[in-house]
Protein backbone atom coordinates (compact mmCIF):
# COMPACT_ATOMS: atom_id res chain seq x y z
CA UNK A 1 0.00 0.00 0.00
CA UNK A 2 1.41 3.59 -1.18
CA UNK A 3 1.53 6.10 1.70
CA UNK A 4 -1.08 8.31 -0.12
CA UNK A 5 -3.42 5.25 0.36
CA UNK A 6 -2.33 4.52 4.06
CA UNK A 7 -3.21 7.99 4.49
CA UNK A 8 -6.67 8.28 3.04
CA UNK A 9 -7.39 4.57 4.90
CA UNK A 10 -6.17 5.87 8.34
CA UNK A 11 -8.71 9.52 7.82
CA UNK A 12 -11.56 6.84 6.92
CA UNK A 13 -11.00 4.68 10.07
CA UNK A 14 -10.57 8.23 11.86
CA UNK A 15 -14.28 9.10 10.53
CA UNK A 16 -15.60 5.68 11.42
CA UNK A 17 -14.10 5.71 14.65
CA UNK A 18 -15.70 9.22 15.54
CA UNK A 19 -18.62 7.79 14.21
CA UNK A 20 -19.21 4.86 16.51
CA UNK A 21 -19.13 7.02 19.69
CA UNK A 22 -22.74 8.50 18.40
CA UNK A 23 -23.71 4.69 18.37
CA UNK A 24 -22.85 3.60 21.43
CA UNK A 25 -24.96 6.43 22.53
CA UNK A 26 -28.14 5.24 21.08
CA UNK A 27 -27.22 1.87 21.91
CA UNK A 28 -26.64 2.58 25.34
CA UNK A 29 -29.94 4.69 25.28
CA UNK A 30 -31.64 1.71 24.49
CA UNK A 31 -30.46 -1.16 26.98
CA UNK A 32 -30.55 1.40 29.69
CA UNK A 33 -34.25 2.05 29.25
CA UNK A 34 -34.87 -1.44 29.15
CA UNK A 35 -33.05 -2.83 32.07
CA UNK A 36 -34.11 0.83 34.11
CA UNK A 37 -37.92 -1.08 32.68
CA UNK A 38 -37.20 -4.23 34.27
CA UNK A 39 -36.12 -2.51 37.83
CA UNK A 40 -39.43 -0.43 37.52
CA UNK A 41 -41.48 -3.80 37.10
CA UNK A 42 -40.02 -5.96 39.68
CA UNK A 43 -42.44 -6.91 41.97
CA UNK A 44 -39.89 -8.34 44.57
CA UNK A 45 -37.98 -5.09 44.91
CA UNK A 46 -38.96 -2.64 47.65
CA UNK A 47 -39.10 0.65 46.23
CA UNK A 48 -35.98 1.50 48.37
CA UNK A 49 -34.65 -1.58 46.88
CA UNK A 50 -35.49 -0.52 43.51
CA UNK A 51 -33.78 3.12 43.95
CA UNK A 52 -30.87 1.71 45.00
CA UNK A 53 -30.35 -0.94 41.93
CA UNK A 54 -31.39 1.98 39.78
CA UNK A 55 -28.20 3.66 41.31
CA UNK A 56 -25.78 0.87 40.36
CA UNK A 57 -27.39 0.31 37.58
CA UNK A 58 -26.61 4.21 36.45
CA UNK A 59 -22.92 3.79 37.92
CA UNK A 60 -22.60 0.79 36.00
CA UNK A 61 -23.58 2.59 32.38
CA UNK A 62 -21.75 5.63 33.45
CA UNK A 63 -18.05 3.30 33.73
CA UNK A 64 -19.41 1.36 30.81
CA UNK A 65 -20.09 4.29 28.84
CA UNK A 66 -17.53 6.57 29.31
CA UNK A 67 -14.91 3.75 29.22
CA UNK A 68 -16.33 2.90 25.50
CA UNK A 69 -15.69 6.72 24.54
CA UNK A 70 -12.10 6.19 26.18
CA UNK A 71 -11.08 3.70 23.83
CA UNK A 72 -12.83 5.57 20.90
CA UNK A 73 -10.65 8.62 21.62
CA UNK A 74 -7.52 6.86 21.85
CA UNK A 75 -8.22 5.11 18.79
CA UNK A 76 -9.43 8.25 16.87
CA UNK A 77 -6.24 10.36 17.97
CA UNK A 78 -4.16 7.30 16.81
CA UNK A 79 -5.73 7.18 13.37
CA UNK A 80 -5.86 11.68 13.08
CA UNK A 81 -1.84 11.23 14.47
CA UNK A 82 -1.27 8.68 11.62
CA UNK A 83 -2.84 10.44 9.08
CA UNK A 84 -0.70 13.29 9.97
CA UNK A 85 2.21 11.60 9.76
CA UNK A 86 1.83 10.09 6.07
CA UNK A 87 0.83 13.72 5.02
CA UNK A 88 3.65 15.47 6.57
CA UNK A 89 6.10 12.85 4.63
CA UNK A 90 4.47 12.48 1.23
CA UNK A 91 4.42 16.84 1.66
CA UNK A 92 7.84 16.52 2.17
CA UNK A 93 8.61 14.47 -1.03
CA UNK A 94 10.16 15.81 -4.37
CA UNK A 95 8.24 15.46 -7.34
CA UNK A 96 8.97 13.58 -10.44
CA UNK A 97 12.09 15.16 -12.07
CA UNK A 98 11.15 15.98 -15.79
CA UNK A 99 13.58 14.99 -18.68
CA UNK A 100 16.81 16.39 -18.51
CA UNK A 101 16.53 18.42 -21.56
CA UNK A 102 13.44 20.13 -20.16
CA UNK A 103 15.20 20.67 -17.22
CA UNK A 104 18.11 22.44 -19.09
CA UNK A 105 15.91 24.50 -20.73
CA UNK A 106 14.03 26.00 -17.64
CA UNK A 107 17.87 26.65 -15.74
CA UNK A 108 18.68 28.83 -18.83
CA UNK A 109 15.18 30.57 -18.73
CA UNK A 110 15.38 30.88 -14.85
CA UNK A 111 19.09 32.41 -14.99
CA UNK A 112 17.70 34.67 -18.13
CA UNK A 113 14.81 35.89 -15.19
CA UNK A 114 17.21 36.88 -12.86
CA UNK A 115 19.24 39.22 -14.55
CA UNK A 116 16.30 41.09 -16.20
CA UNK A 117 14.82 41.19 -12.40
CA UNK A 118 17.90 42.50 -11.61
CA UNK A 119 18.17 44.79 -14.63
CA UNK A 120 14.00 45.89 -14.34
CA UNK A 121 13.58 49.59 -14.56
CA UNK A 122 11.16 49.40 -12.00
CA UNK A 123 9.68 47.40 -9.46
CA UNK A 124 6.65 46.67 -11.56
CA UNK A 125 8.12 45.34 -14.78
CA UNK A 126 10.30 43.25 -12.35
CA UNK A 127 7.09 41.68 -10.83
CA UNK A 128 5.29 41.21 -14.22
CA UNK A 129 8.51 39.24 -15.60
CA UNK A 130 8.19 37.11 -12.61
CA UNK A 131 4.84 36.71 -13.08
CA UNK A 132 5.18 35.91 -16.39
CA UNK A 133 7.35 33.23 -15.91
CA UNK A 134 5.46 31.89 -12.64
CA UNK A 135 2.47 31.72 -15.00
CA UNK A 136 4.10 29.32 -17.37
CA UNK A 137 5.65 26.95 -15.08
CA UNK A 138 3.35 23.99 -14.67
CA UNK A 139 5.79 21.27 -13.95
CA UNK A 140 5.50 20.11 -10.39
CA UNK A 141 9.21 19.78 -10.06
CA UNK A 142 10.10 22.99 -12.09
CA UNK A 143 7.69 25.20 -9.65
CA UNK A 144 9.79 23.89 -6.59
CA UNK A 145 12.85 24.78 -7.75
CA UNK A 146 11.04 28.43 -8.60
CA UNK A 147 10.19 28.27 -5.17
CA UNK A 148 13.46 28.08 -3.83
CA UNK A 149 15.04 30.66 -5.65
CA UNK A 150 12.31 33.08 -4.92
CA UNK A 151 13.26 34.57 -1.98
CA UNK A 152 16.76 36.09 -3.53
CA UNK A 153 14.40 36.97 -6.94
CA UNK A 154 11.76 38.89 -4.17
CA UNK A 155 14.44 40.66 -2.79
CA UNK A 156 16.15 41.91 -5.74
CA UNK A 157 12.48 43.29 -6.35
CA UNK A 158 11.14 45.04 -3.26
CA UNK A 159 14.30 46.45 -2.24
CA UNK A 160 13.13 49.83 -4.25
CA UNK A 161 9.11 48.39 -4.42
CA UNK A 162 6.12 50.05 -2.64
CA UNK A 163 3.48 48.07 -0.27
CA UNK A 164 1.80 46.91 -3.36
CA UNK A 165 4.80 45.32 -4.64
CA UNK A 166 5.17 43.24 -1.70
CA UNK A 167 0.86 41.93 -2.13
CA UNK A 168 1.46 40.73 -5.40
CA UNK A 169 4.72 38.93 -4.81
CA UNK A 170 2.90 37.67 -1.77
CA UNK A 171 -0.08 36.57 -4.11
CA UNK A 172 2.65 35.31 -6.37
CA UNK A 173 4.29 32.77 -3.99
CA UNK A 174 0.92 31.78 -2.88
CA UNK A 175 0.91 30.74 -6.68
CA UNK A 176 4.05 29.17 -7.34
CA UNK A 177 3.79 27.03 -3.91
CA UNK A 178 0.31 25.55 -5.13
CA UNK A 179 2.03 24.56 -8.13
CA UNK A 180 5.11 23.31 -6.84
CA UNK A 181 2.87 19.99 -5.28
CA UNK A 182 1.53 17.43 -7.00
CA UNK A 183 -1.81 16.52 -6.95
CA UNK A 184 -1.39 14.33 -4.16
CA UNK A 185 0.41 16.65 -1.96
CA UNK A 186 -2.53 19.02 -2.29
CA UNK A 187 -4.87 16.03 -1.25
CA UNK A 188 -2.21 15.37 1.33
CA UNK A 189 -2.70 19.21 2.61
CA UNK A 190 -5.87 19.05 2.47
CA UNK A 191 -6.60 15.64 4.44
CA UNK A 192 -3.71 17.02 7.34
CA UNK A 193 -5.81 19.65 7.73
CA UNK A 194 -9.04 18.04 8.24
CA UNK A 195 -7.17 15.57 10.65
CA UNK A 196 -5.83 18.20 12.72
CA UNK A 197 -9.02 19.94 13.22
CA UNK A 198 -11.01 16.40 13.65
CA UNK A 199 -8.39 15.86 16.70
CA UNK A 200 -9.38 18.71 18.58
CA UNK A 201 -13.16 18.11 17.57
CA UNK A 202 -15.22 16.78 20.48
CA UNK A 203 -17.01 13.23 19.81
CA UNK A 204 -19.91 14.82 20.67
CA UNK A 205 -21.10 18.12 20.30
CA UNK A 206 -21.77 19.70 23.28
CA UNK A 207 -25.77 20.48 23.21
CA UNK A 208 -26.34 18.50 20.72
CA UNK A 209 -28.64 15.34 20.24
CA UNK A 210 -26.37 12.71 21.26
CA UNK A 211 -24.68 14.79 23.99
CA UNK A 212 -28.39 15.60 25.50
CA UNK A 213 -29.38 12.01 25.17
CA UNK A 214 -26.53 11.17 27.33
CA UNK A 215 -27.60 14.07 29.84
CA UNK A 216 -30.89 12.80 30.19
CA UNK A 217 -30.29 9.30 30.12
CA UNK A 218 -27.15 9.03 32.92
CA UNK A 219 -27.06 12.75 34.18
CA UNK A 220 -25.08 16.07 33.61
CA UNK A 221 -21.61 14.80 35.23
CA UNK A 222 -21.70 11.82 32.38
CA UNK A 223 -22.46 13.55 29.65
CA UNK A 224 -19.66 16.44 30.69
CA UNK A 225 -17.00 13.95 30.63
CA UNK A 226 -18.20 12.32 27.58
CA UNK A 227 -15.37 14.32 25.35
CA UNK A 228 -13.07 13.70 28.39
CA UNK A 229 -13.33 10.49 29.56
CA UNK A 230 -9.91 10.35 30.58
CA UNK A 231 -9.94 13.19 33.09
CA UNK A 232 -13.40 11.12 34.77
CA UNK A 233 -10.75 7.96 35.33
CA UNK A 234 -8.17 9.41 36.25
CA UNK A 235 -10.52 10.80 39.29
CA UNK A 236 -11.74 7.54 39.95
CA UNK A 237 -7.99 6.80 40.85
CA UNK A 238 -7.90 9.69 42.82
CA UNK A 239 -10.66 9.34 45.06
CA UNK A 240 -9.71 4.96 45.32
CA UNK A 241 -5.63 5.64 46.15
Amino acid sequence: MTKFKEMQTSYEEMGAIRKRAKDIVLEAKTSYREELSEITNDRLLSEEGKQQTKEKLSQRYRDVFLGEMMKIKDKATEAADKTIDLATKILLEDPAQPEETELAVFNQKLADLKTSLLLAPNPERGVESLQAFIEETSDPYLAKQLQSEFYDMAASIVKDGSAAEKVKLNDLYGRIKSKSMTDEQKRAETLKGLAESEKERDLLLNGGVHYNAINELLGRETAAYANKPHEYFDRMIDEHS
